[in-house]
């Protein structure tokens, strides 16, 4: 596989490189400081994983999402990488609904940016197999932008599994029948982590939401009437609602 790094600090760059190559699956790395340039080498080239660093475009944020997404209309595959750091949440919570795959915040670690590039890796390998890859696409976005709209922001511990249990339950209605013994261990072999590690992540994520959005709010954003008054959801709850939206606004 190939990918473009449009990083700023040269440090960071070959941390990167280094972690993409413990992967054994990349064959071709390209570093571009400039992050137009990279774009249009994107839209050139059969690039996998593209990272670029917030710090680089911080001047015309808006502008580069924007030519951000429409490379990624005409590259839907490459899988887009944004790194910011801490106090830039408002930022990393746009960049979802501007065609970026995935937003890692400062600091982070090696196994953390590793397991990020398999899991997008793995989504990507999944959407070529898929008879329709535009549906699987428009379903993994939409996902993410539900996500982000009840408040569960990509930074945020448990994110990326409720998106994915939410993508698996999607495709096959079976594995949120029995979320505890099948969703939840499925989840975690597919992240090397334990299905207790899982719903606990899954569990935060979801309660940071519901106390940042204000009770009904976390359902309202989302265009769903309340159904549960003003408790909580818990994992299926929430992961079943998500479906039952997606029902019907998936083409």
């Amino acid at each position: 596989m190939k990918a473009i790094l449009s990083v700023k600090d040269t440090n960071e760059i070959f941390g990167i490189e280094e972690a993409l190559r413990q992967t054994n699956e990349f064959e071709d790395i390209s570093v571009c400081s400039d992050t137009i340039v990279a774009l249009s080498e994107i839209s050139k080239g059969a690039f996998d994983i593209a990272v670029f660093d917030l710090e680089l475009f911080k001047k015309n944020i808006m502008e580069t999402f924007s030519c951000i997404k429409d490379v990624h209309s005409e590259a839907p595959f490459v899988r887009i990488i944004l790194l910011v750091n801490e106090d830039d949440d408002v930022m990393a919570s746009a960049a979802v609904r501007f065609g970026i795959d995935c937003v890692i915040t400062r600091p982070y670690d090696e196994e953390q940016f590793v397991s990020k590039v398999k899991e997008l890796c793995t989504l990507r390998i999944e959407g070529n197999k898929n008879s329709d890859p535009n549906r699987n696409i428009y379903l993994e976005k939409l996902v993410s932008s539900i996500l982000s709209h009840t408040g569960i922001l990509p930074n945020i511990k448990g994110y990326k599994y409720l998106k994915e249990a939410i993508i698996t339950g999607y495709n096959d209605r079976s594995a949120i029948e029995k979320i505890t013994k099948t969703l939840y261990p499925l989840i975690a072999e597919r992240n090397n982590a334990s299905p207790q590690r899982v719903e606990r992540a899954m569990r935060h994520a979801i309660i940071t939401a519901w106390n940042k959005c204000g009770g009904n709010n976390f359902y309202s954003r989302m265009e769903i009437e309340t159904v549960y008054g003003d408790k909580k959801p818990t994992n299926s709850e929430y992961i079943c609602a998500v479906i039952e939206y997606l029902d019907n606004n998936i083409y």
